[in-house]
């Protein structure tokens, strides 16, 4: 019975994930039935993952970095690393990843859960489990899931067909996005952001940014094709920034973000917002949210960090006196 055991214990790490990814797979087919007993058991074992990472996510709050450090690797009261350590970091991102390539309404909560722990992991920031999350190819992961739902078809296909679902599968998308960015808040390491760089499909980004673009000015009851960056801005409303248009500011937040780090991110963005780039949209586009973007330096943990944040409309309305009052 101990050889026993211990085969057990020297079980092979990949083997373990096999397993898990498989058992995965059995669970999200089971996801497309409507009725009996197996789909009431799925529905359990969804909402108790949901709760459980609801529960962890709870562990980081406040940027606890202590408990995110703990998530990622357990030690002893001594300060050793124990034996039979648990990385929840790595370990979840291979789960996001593997649940993605199938997920549907029926577990879109539990990704959307997943991806609150992990970013909630992150902040602070905790460089150790931005670390993990990058070698666990969360970059990768999120690229791909942002352009899982670039149609109506694909919307469909996933069994997204009510306005209610789509826009909480457009959530999610947001959610990524905004994992992306606290991949690399205050973060310097070279490694993190090459990869980063390498991976990120930036002509991807900017189309995304432009489309948003559109729809805003299509709402402000304007021409895209006629009106500058700075007419749009003039026409602004308090409530012109949805929750889609805050979703394009984080897009081009991440652009501006690593064309500080990378010279050839600052090129790539530069030709996109150039006069001569050969989509006049995406021009207009990103210089619309360049022009709506501020950014402050704070002193952080001995270094000095740039920061962007989307200027609302709102600001472009008080009196001087009233920004003096403020700073």
């Amino acid at each position: 019975m101990k050889k026993e055991n211990q085969r057990k214990d020297k079980s092979d790490p990949q083997e373990e994930e096999e397993r898990i990814k498989q058992r995965m797979k059995t669970m999200l087919k089971k996801s497309h039935l409507s009725e009996g007993e197996e789909t009431e058991d799925l529905e359990e074992s969804l909402n108790i993952l949901k709760r459980l990472y609801r529960f962890i996510q709870l562990f980081c709050e406040g940027h606890n970095r202590e408990l995110q450090n703990h998530l990622r690797e357990q030690k002893t009261t001594t300060g050793a690393p124990i034996q039979k350590d648990y990385d929840f970091i790595k370990k979840t991102s291979f789960y996001f990843y593997t649940l993605i390539k199938s997920v549907n309404r029926d577990s879109l909560d539990v990704a959307t859960q997943m991806l609150d722990f992990l970013i909630e992991s992150v902040q602070g920031p905790c460089l150790g489990n931005q670390k993990a999350q990058v070698e666990a190819k969360m970059i990768n992961t999120c690229m791909d899931f942002l352009t899982f739902f670039h149609d109506d078809y694909y919307y469909r296909k996933r069994g997204f067909f009510t306005d209610k679902d789509r826009k909480e599968a457009d959530n999610a998308t947001t959610k990524a996005m905004k994992l992306l960015n606290s991949l690399i808040e205050a973060n310097d390491n070279e490694d993190i952001i090459k990869e980063m760089c390498n991976t990120i499909d930036f002509k991807f980004l900017a189309r995304k940014v432009s489309d948003e673009y559109v729809n805003l000015v299509t709402s402000l009851k304007l021409k895209p094709d006629e009106m500058s960056p700075e007419d749009v801005t003039n026409r602004l409303t308090g409530d012109s920034f949805t929750q889609e248009v805050l979703e394009s500011f984080d897009v081009y937040i991440l652009m501006a973000t690593l064309a500080d780090r990378d010279d050839r991110v600052r090129e790539a963005l530069k030709a996109f917002m150039s006069e001569e780039h050969e989509q006049p949209i995406e021009t207009k586009a990103l210089n619309f949210m360049r022009m709506n973007t501020g950014n402050v330096e704070i002193y952080f943990e001995g270094r000095l960090l740039k920061i962007y944040f989307p200027i609302y409309p709102i600001c472009r309305n008080l009196t001087e006196d009233s920004q003096k009052k403020l700073i």
